[in-house]
């Protein structure tokens, strides 16, 4: 079930870009190996409503840069009913452009979900 919020009570470009500015920051950071959950935001129905294009390729350096990878999940439309699987098709292409690692994972909240649709986003990252 998602978060009950109102989209008058945020500005989502405001929300997004500071958002992406901290996933910039983590990966400039040199203190992990990878970055999971790129779109959680979407969890609480929030969804980016501009283009981040410039701010996905920034963040992909940076993960290639420091030797990182980005996690593409199915948590979202497993657990919380979202219908696009994993990152939105924008930021995927940024990854892939880059040639950053991506791992993928089920994010499972029950045993049954462990390993859901992980050749879905398999064919997404091969495509």
């Amino acid at each position: 079930m998602k978060q009950p919020w109102k989209k008058d009570d945020y500005d989502l470009n405001v929300l997004y870009k500071r958002y992406y500015d901290l996933m910039y920051m983590l990966a400039k950071s040199n203190l992990f190996t990878g970055l999971a959950h790129p779109n959680s935001l979407q969890c609480f129905g929030a969804y980016p409503g501009n283009k981040y294009g410039m701010e996905y390729n920034a963040i992909a350096v940076a993960l290639k840069e420091n030797h990182m990878y980005i996690e593409e999940s199915s948590g979202l439309v497993i657990n919380y009913g979202d219908s696009e699987l994993g990152m939105n098709k924008e930021m995927l292409n940024a990854m892939l452009k880059n040639d950053v690692q991506i791992l993928t994972a089920s994010d499972a909240h029950v045993p049954q979900n462990v390993g859901k649709l992980i050749h879905e986003m398999e064919a997404l990252i091969a495509n």
